[in-house]
């Protein structure tokens, strides 16, 4: 049985790309990323299936919404950062500042 199964839905997906990732050091695994129009949240194995993803980074929606349309300010790499934010800190990167989603 693959492992992943009890830790995270479907929709999470292995990185395309590792590089730049770190793993984390209590299950030894890169995260998994669920990215849709709404949301963007990271995973691994230290998670239980219907948890909170400890890592989430602002949707291309909602910047989109707060911009009046632009996305020039959406980041695709910040849920990369967060989640090496979260595995050198170990603090949970998971709430984001009022008005963004």
């Amino acid at each position: 049985m693959d492992k992943w199964k009890t830790h995270v839905i479907d929709a999470y997906e292995p990185l395309e790309n590792v590089e730049g990732w770190l793993k984390c050091p209590r299950c030894g695994e890169h995260p998994r990323v669920w990215s849709f129009d709404n949301g963007r949240h990271a995973k691994c194995c230290c998670s239980k299936l219907y948890d909170p993803a400890p890592v989430r980074a602002e949707s291309i929606m909602s910047v989109y919404k707060r911009c009046d349309g632009d996305t020039y300010w959406y980041d695709d790499d910040e849920l990369r950062k967060a989640w090496n934010e979260y595995i050198r800190s170990g603090q949970k990167q998971n709430v984001l500042p009022e008005g963004r989603w």
